[in-house]
């Protein structure tokens, strides 16, 4: 079987169709905008939090787990599983996923490196799932049992004085809660605790490519106001009910998922109450 690997992509945080602002930028010069990246800036270490969006844009197939195995059963029908997110905590308003920047990252010339944390996840499955002739509600996050998470990796490009993408690769160890419609006892499948719960014993991946970021303080003087984005908090802890439990450090001066247009500006109106959202697909390896 072949390893699993999560795909990340930024979805539109993008979600409303263009308005004034766009309009209003667009019609002007972009040379006028233009300014130079500073030749150094640093990333302060933080969490990013992000929202998941269902309607079959994030998915997990469970060809990569041992349902038979651990059910006595077989899962009937599609391995694909479409997910959306399940907040993590209301003082986080929808976030469902924060992932950690553990250091400061230099940016030097226009590119830059560090570590990546997966810090906590909360999902849910949009149906339930059919497994020897039962129907389950899945929910997904960290395993509590894991003794290490192996740490990822983050580069970022920039792209004018305010912003530019960034792509990311986080191995993930998942805990799978199964429980049956109409309750019943849960079947958890602990990948922190099961070494064979994929192919070779491997994490699975999360991983993004050219998804675009914004930092406060650069020339054109951005702020988390302007995208209508809610930072996230430190002291709020997460997770529990036997997933892993984290405890927020809080934003920092980047803000991940926000396109800028050559004024400096967030190219299109964000929710609000949204912030920034993220799809989990599904790929072989």
């Amino acid at each position: 079987m072949s390893r699993a690997k999560w795909i990340l992509s930024a979805v539109a945080a993008l979600l409303l169709t263009a308005g004034s602002l766009a309009a209003a930028t667009a019609a002007e010069p972009e040379a006028k905008y233009k300014k130079p990246a500073p030749k150094t800036i640093t990333i302060a270490k933080g969490d990013d939090g992000w929202k998941t969006p269902g309607g079959g844009k994030t998915q997990i197939d469970l060809a990569g787990f041992p349902i038979e195995k651990i059910f006595g059963a077989p899962y009937t029908g599609s391995t694909k599983v479409s997910l959306k997110g399940r907040p993590l905590s209301t003082e986080l308003g929808n976030i469902d996923t924060i992932i950690r920047r553990p250091e400061d990252i230099v940016v030097k010339a226009g590119s830059g490196s560090g570590p990546l944390e997966i810090a906590a996840l909360s999902l849910e499955s949009e149906k339930p799932v059919s497994i020897g002739g039962k129907k389950y509600l899945l929910r997904l996050g960290l395993s509590d049992t894991a003794q290490k998470y192996s740490p990822g990796r983050f580069s970022v490009t920039m792209k004018g004085g305010d912003g530019g993408t960034f792509s990311s690769s986080l191995p993930v160890q998942p805990r799978l809660v199964f429980t049956p419609e109409g309750g019943g006892q849960p079947v958890t499948i602990d990948c922190g605790a099961i070494p064979s719960c994929e192919a070779g014993g491997k994490d699975f991946v999360l991983s993004g490519k050219n998804i675009p970021w914004a930092i406060t303080g650069g020339p054109s003087n951005f702020t988390p106001d302007a995208a209508g984005l809610r930072p996230i908090k430190a002291g709020v802890t997460v997770g529990g009910e036997n997933f892993r439990r984290y405890t927020t450090i809080g934003s920092s001066n980047f803000f991940p998922g926000v396109q800028l247009n050559p004024a400096g500006r967030p190219s299109l109106p964000v929710n609000t109450e949204t912030n920034r959202l993220i799809a989990h697909g599904v790929i072989a390896d």
